[in-house]
């Protein structure tokens, strides 16, 4: 009966209720009448009244932290917004649930629809760690082809010490924001302030109406116009001197990002990552803001939209002086020949500026980077340049 009613009074609107409820409610609750079920009332005399003694004790475990030593920990599925949109699949969030029973965790998993997917667990650390292994090394979903697959969208957001409120392993879907923050709370024993600093702003909901408009260079969301960037936009050409040329140092090779072995072969044998700070001054990106700000956004697409693919905001402009800034200060990175012993001279950086904006929600899936393609050649690596760190995500 006491695990019957630690998972009833998981609600967090139950939960609630319990926590304010006094002792004299719980026990002589009954106004003189016979509880047919727990024993004949008697005020005052709380061994009458079983329930009343049960309801006690989890109000009790719930305002007092355990001293067992355990760990609390959050997850979230970052899955791409399609998935999201459909939704998680009824076998996948059992196998999440059985996993976690069967390593001793209890916790619960909260779905809002189209927008999160949260996983809380209580337990011990090294049960924790287990239960995560397995979800990243065994087959516990299906690819878009139908196939077994890991899960490789699983993200840590919370490990701290302490004991949660939970017994059993839950799972929930929340009308609302409000509502997976109630859950997660409730179940890790979290301050609202504290869940907010790790979950981020609340996502706003995708669009679900949309309508194309004026020959498909804008289109209308939820009843609101939004100018398109897609791929065949003309882009603006900019000829002022933007980033400051002469004189500029060389930032050197840059520093290696560790990555995962590959057989595939890259321009340099290999996968190839590298990241320069400083290779643009606060007032140069500050410029190229503004420069993108004055031209405006549209919203980003191939040859058409599609929210759940990429929702973001883009702005092409071409600035052959801004290219050719960046390859002299990457050129102690950049290879002089591509691929070597081809004859192939590398040319410079791409004059085709894509800007993206990203609000709070906005997202582009996983993809891979299309080359560019002109008169003068083709492009073969990405480079890509932070503008502001005002940001969360």
């Amino acid at each position: 009966m006491a695990s019957c009613l630690s998972a009833k009074f998981a609600d967090p609107s139950l939960r609630e209720k319990l926590l304010r409820t006094g002792d004299r409610e719980l026990i002589d609750g009954h106004s003189g009448s016979p509880d047919l079920i727990w024993g004949y009332h008697i005020p005052s005399q709380k061994g009458e009244n079983r329930l009343g003694i049960l309801l006690m004790d989890l109000r009790a475990k719930m305002r007092t932290p355990q001293t067992t030593s355990g760990s609390r920990a959050l997850f979230h599925l970052d899955w791409p917004v399609k998935c999201l949109h459909d939704g998680l699949p009824q076998a996948y969030a059992s196998r999440i649930r059985d996993l976690a029973v069967g390593a001793g965790l209890a916790g619960c998993s909260v779905v809002l629809p189209r927008r999160k997917i949260c996983i809380a667990l209580c337990g011990r650390s090294s049960d924790i760690d287990a239960w995560e292994h397995r979800m990243r090394t065994e087959d516990v979903d299906v690819n878009s082809r139908g196939r077994p697959c890991r899960e490789r969208m699983l993200v840590e957001l919370l490990r701290m010490s302490g004991v949660g409120a939970c017994d059993t392993f839950s799972q929930h879907e929340a009308k609302d924001w409000k509502g997976l923050c109630l859950w997660l709370s409730s179940a890790l024993v979290l301050e609202a302030a504290a869940l907010a600093k790790v979950l981020g702003p609340e996502p706003p909901e995708l669009p679900t109406r949309v309508e194309y408009l004026e020959n498909r260079q804008a289109v209308r969301l939820d009843g609101r116009r939004y100018l398109l960037c897609l791929n065949e936009t003309l882009a603006k050409s900019i000829s002022e001197a933007l980033l400051a040329a002469d004189g500029q140092a060389l930032l050197g090779p840059g520093e290696a990002i560790p990555l995962c072995a590959s057989k595939k072969p890259s321009i340099f044998g290999g996968k190839f990552a590298r990241q320069l700070p400083g290779l643009l001054s606060k007032e140069e990106c500050q410029r190229l803001i503004e420069v993108s700000e004055a031209e405006g956004y549209g919203l980003a697409g191939s040859r058409g939209f599609n929210p759940f693919a990429r929702y973001a905001f883009r702005c092409l402009l071409d600035a052959p002086q801004v290219a050719a800034a960046v390859t002299q200060r990457l050129s102690q990175l950049l290879p002089c020949e591509y691929p070597t012993g081809s004859g192939q001279k590398l040319l410079g950086v791409n004059q085709r500026l894509r800007f993206l904006k990203y609000l709070p929600g906005m997202h582009h899936a996983d993809h891979t980077d299309c080359a560019h393609e002109d008169e003068n050649g083709r492009s073969f690596l990405t480079i890509q340049l932070y503008l502001n760190t005002e940001f969360t995500g």
